[in-house]
């Protein structure tokens, strides 16, 4: 997949997304498709999924503007406010884990082919599409504080743990240097509700 930021003859800017190969066309062509899904699973929610149309070059999306959440966790460790760049993190995984429209986790066949069958809980959770890829640096805080969710490519159209979602939010941001490990990955886990059994699964 290739990323292109295009600009209209009026001086609107545009993000474009095209297949790089043959295979990767059906992809594209499913964007729109997710980000429509994607909408209706979080209407109501702060989070705010980047607009997504069909053309003839690939899938087009708004240029939005301002500073991902990666950056304002940053911004936080950088002036040492550790407590509020936690409380932060919390607050977003909070808002993705109280989506009004998750139901019971059943595992399907489409899930089994991506992700094998691990050895998971009862009682979890999960949307109907499911954005694993809903990670700091995916979520771009606009000057009026919106969450507007970006690069949502990473979605599969079969229900997947939004435990599995938290998880991934929290391991690719505070697991990933010295300075972000000072926010206690292990403790963030244990506070999203996520279990030592769903670690090692």
């Amino acid at each position: 997949i290739r990323t292109y930021i295009t600009r209209d003859s009026d001086g609107a800017f545009h993000l474009l997304k095209t297949a790089d190969t043959p295979r990767a066309k059906p992809h594209i062509a499913n964007l729109s498709k997710t980000a429509e899904k994607l909408q209706e699973l979080y209407a109501g929610s702060r989070f705010l999924i980047n607009s997504c149309k069909n053309s003839a070059e690939g899938a087009e999306l708004a240029f939005l503007q301002g500073h991902t959440m990666e950056e304002e966790l940053d911004h936080y460790l950088e002036q040492g406010e550790h407590q509020k760049a936690s409380e932060k993190i919390m607050e977003v995984l909070e808002e993705i884990r109280l989506n009004k429209r998750c139901r019971d986790f059943q595992i399907t066949e489409e899930f089994k082919r991506v992700f094998g069958e691990p050895d998971l809980p009862e009682g979890l959770n999960a949307l109907e599409v499911s954005d694993i890829d809903l990670i700091m640096p995916n979520i771009l805080v606009g000057a009026d504080q919106s969450w507007n969710v970006i690069d949502y490519e990473w979605s599969f159209h079969f229900p997947v743990p939004v435990n599995f979602i938290l998880y991934r939010s929290i391991r690719y941001y505070a697991d990933t240097t010295a300075v972000r490990r000072a926010l206690n990955p292990a403790g963030l886990y244990d506070r999203a509700g996520i279990t030592e059994r769903e670690l090692t699964a």
